[in-house]
């Protein structure tokens, strides 16, 4: 479809009624020859019956093609117009299907906020320990009639 956008992009596709559809307009839509297949092409022609305002189908044609498409596309066919499209983000979308993309993007993340929550964990755990240590020797020397002297740093300025 370029120049309209290029190869990879995402479009945002509305729903909408077919009679709502002109030629010069963009639409997206299953492929009439494989239904597994979503196509987006530009509509060069809005197909009626003879004496009907409602439309049949469409002829379109991508624009980067020379010719239309063979087959004109159904109105059951249609899924909407496209009314937005980001450049090369469906690159992005089919990296994060490959192995390469679920390592990079899904585990190494994953393993890096393990890492991180374990570090607090561990420093909590170590302050936790220091704090009852101190109470202990608190009590151990009011117990006794002993004051304790811990080591203080001072900044001498």
């Amino acid at each position: 479809m370029s120049p309209a956008f290029e190869t990879g992009s995402i479009v945002l596709v509305r729903p909408l009624e077919a009679s709502a559809i002109r030629p010069g307009e963009i639409i997206t839509f299953q492929d009439p020859e494989n239904q597994g297949m979503i196509v987006t092409h530009r509509v060069i022609a809005v197909n009626t019956a003879a004496g009907s305002e409602k439309p049949e189908s469409f002829t379109t044609r991508g624009d980067a093609n020379d010719t239309k498409d063979l087959l004109p596309v159904p109105v059951g066919n249609l899924l909407g117009r496209v009314s937005y499209s980001v450049p090369y983000l469906g690159f992005l979308f089919f990296f994060t299907n490959t192995q390469d993309g679920i390592l990079l993007f899904i585990i190494i993340p994953a393993l890096l906020i393990i890492v991180l929550e374990l570090r607090k964990l561990f420093s909590y755990a170590t302050a936790l320990e220091k704090q009852k240590k101190g109470e202990l020797m608190v009590e151990a020397g009011s117990i006794l009639g002993c004051s304790i002297v811990r080591p203080v740093k001072a900044k001498l300025s």
